[in-house]
């Protein structure tokens, strides 16, 4: 039902008024404040929530619809775990979602819903990385080709999602590789995703073990 409201939402194609994309019996969260992360994603809360914030390398399942924005300003929704009634369950800094997504749930909390604006060009969906999100192949391959369409015409690519922070546990097998690394500022202008940066901190040589 959530998704099937999400479809008549707008958003105007210069996606300066991300406040009157909510519904008018969600006044308390149109009111809320559009906030611009540092990492370049601007957002703003449906609801708060009050759970715990999540650490990289827990594990989380979250609710989510992601929209292209078509040249009207309405949203068209490319896939929602809303609509199929099957949360998504990840590791949270693995890279199988989007890396403007894992960014945007990471100061969320548990029970809080976030509507969140990616850049495609720097936070945005490749096809090429690990995934999968959407999870069906076929669905990735359309929101490519999506993309690319939006882009041969000279528009700038926004993806939209609304994303709802389920539960966060933590990973009984975790080695401690996810704690306290992220991407510096450095790091994102030279095109370093978060997925590099745990890889290579997975390749370091660690501390000889016992004899």
């Amino acid at each position: 039902a959530l998704a099937r409201r999400h479809l008549a939402l707008r958003l105007p194609a210069a996606l300066l008024a991300l406040r009157a994309a909510a519904r008018p019996r969600r006044a308390a969260a149109a009111d809320a404040a559009v906030l611009r992360d540092d990492a370049g994603f601007r957002y703003f809360d449906f609801r708060a929530g009050e759970g715990d914030t999540p650490r990289w390398g827990q594990l989380l399942t979250i609710n989510y619809a992601g929209y292209t924005v078509q040249p009207d300003g309405s949203l068209r929704v490319f896939d929602s775990s809303f609509a199929r009634g099957e949360p998504y369950f990840v590791k949270h800094g693995n890279g199988q979602t989007i890396k403007g997504l894992e960014l945007a749930v990471h100061t969320m909390r548990v029970g809080g819903r976030r509507r969140v604006v990616l850049p495609q060009e720097t936070l945005g969906f490749n096809l090429g990385a690990l995934g999968p999100l959407p999870p069906k192949k076929a669905v990735r391959e359309r929101l490519q080709d999506e993309i690319s369409s939006i882009e041969r015409a000279g528009r700038a690519v926004d993806l939209v999602y609304d994303v709802e922070l389920l539960t966060v546990m933590d990973d009984v097998l975790d080695r401690g590789l996810y704690e306290d690394i992220s991407v510096s500022t450095a790091q994102q202008e030279a095109g370093v995703t978060l997925e590099q940066v745990l890889r290579d901190a997975a390749a370091r040589p660690g501390p000889p073990g016992p004899p």
